[in-house]
């Protein structure tokens, strides 16, 4: 019963009010007057996923939905006799609605027979082909330790030991790092790329001078003391075809074209209003900082 009821909310909301007086034949309930028509509730049964319109195959599940329908304008029309329509939340919530509802008809549905041609995609692809490229990454473990001598002596240690010995790094991570983060995970720092901005620069760049898979590194210097690495994995760079992503920059030119001509539409309403900005005021506006 609560999910129907949620259900019944989620499409309520888009309730198109009283309108014209309906035929009596086409009423199937009234609340204070107020007709629900047989045309609304089918309306209202349609708009739901396959999944809840199954739910209301037999009568007696029709007649539970439109007591949900019921309950429903009930409780709407107690919040209008005390004035919840005016509430500024009920009034925002409106406005957003109603602009929802005014671009989906004045933008998107015009937008709808606007195709976008193979030439605007290959365009796109070309303009744009840095974000379809995949960039090279690696993948290290790390031992960190607070002293110089001390990552100097670990480094060596983890250099004697067998390229493909991942046990035997691990053992040394184990025994002397203090990044407990990576330590929990044998010192693994994941992949990452050359613009990493998470890790500290010298070890992004230390770990790209690593060639082959099991090289270690000599001790690199941070904040947090000094890291020896160790090569694990490396992933070479590579670019997107346009065949494999043509699907992507549709929506993205749909999505591209949609924010112009928002923008076009409200410049000219704009135009139609009179828009006063007061920064004087503006500047008294202030943004309480986390703690």
């Amino acid at each position: 019963m609560r999910r129907a009821w949620l259900l019944m909310l989620a499409v309520g909301c888009g309730s198109k009010g009283p309108g014209p007086a309906a035929e009596p034949s086409d009423v199937v309930a009234r609340v204070d007057g107020k007709p629900i028509t047989l045309s609304e509730v089918q309306e209202r049964i349609n708009a739901l996923d396959p999944y809840s319109k199954a739910r209301y195959s037999s009568p007696e599940q029709r007649k539970r939905f439109l007591e949900n329908l019921v309950r429903f304008e009930v409780l709407a029309r107690e919040a209008e006799k005390r004035g919840y329509d005016r509430d500024p939340d009920v009034q925002r919530a409106l406005k957003n609605q109603m602009i929802q509802v005014f671009l989906r008809k004045e933008l998107d549905d015009k937008l709808k027979n606007e195709p976008i041609t193979d030439a605007e995609v290959a365009k796109y692809y070309q303009d744009h082909e840095r974000d379809f490229r995949q960039p090279e990454q690696v993948r290290v473990s790390q031992i960190l330790v607070k002293d110089r001598a001390l990552a100097d002596k670990v480094a060596a240690e983890a250099r004697r030991l067998p390229r493909q010995d991942d046990k035997g790094f691990r053992a040394l991570v184990q025994q002397h790092s203090l990044d407990e983060d990576s330590k929990a995970l044998g010192g693994d720092l994941t992949f990452f790329d050359r613009q990493n901005t998470e890790l500290p620069r010298p070890l992004v760049e230390a770990a790209f001078a690593l060639k082959e898979v099991g090289d270690v590194s000599a001790p690199v210097a941070s904040d947090k003391g000094f890291h020896v690495l160790r090569l694990t994995q490396r992933r070479p760079g590579f670019t997107r075809p346009l065949e494999g992503v043509s699907a992507e920059i549709k929506r993205l030119i749909s999505r591209d074209r949609r924010a112009m001509k928002q923008e076009e539409m409200v410049a000219q309403m704009r135009q139609k209003l009179k828009v006063q900005i007061y920064e004087d005021q503006l500047a008294k506006v202030t943004v309480e900082k986390k703690p």
